[in-house]
């Protein structure tokens, strides 16, 4: 004869410590279509056009730049242009493009006398040669110097 627990067992099955874990029944996931990635050039903004790049800049509210003052306000003029252009994916030409239009009194005066000697007409305006033009008159060997020393 069985044990009274043996019995018990017998009929609570679900309660034996010593009984086989049932097999996990698995249920599929339902099926997810996997991303579109497109295998041509992605478009990443470069080829809109200019009146819908100035657009999407000014709605940035970027900084301008009057040419006065501590030579920190142009360190951080450039900083903050670059944070923008960085946001709107900008080639090197349209970030020269963008730039002039922040410049206003002195600066603009200062960039319409050196325009024709920095970029004659033949020659495609990139960013690092307007930044080193813009750095020697706005930004002292001196005061570059003083930042390097900061740092």
């Amino acid at each position: 004869m069985a044990e009274p627990e043996e019995e018990y067992l017998e009929e609570n099955p679900k309660d034996d410590p010593d009984a086989a874990i049932p097999a996990v029944t698995h249920v599929a996931a339902p099926a997810t279509a996997p991303a579109y990635v497109p295998t041509g050039n992605v478009d990443l903004g470069r080829d809109r056009p200019i009146h819908k790049l100035v657009e999407q800049f000014l709605k940035l509210n970027p900084p301008r730049f009057t040419g006065t003052g501590d030579p920190e306000i142009a360190s951080l003029w450039i900083q903050d242009l670059e944070k923008t252009f960085a946001l709107l994916m900008c080639t090197e030409t349209k970030k020269v493009t963008l730039a002039i239009y922040q410049l206003q009194g002195n600066a603009n005066t200062w960039w319409r006398a050196v325009r024709e000697s920095i970029f004659p007409k033949a020659v495609v305006p990139l960013w690092d040669t307007f930044l080193r033009v813009f750095n020697e008159q706005y930004f002292s060997r001196s005061a570059r110097e003083q930042k390097l020393e900061e740092f």
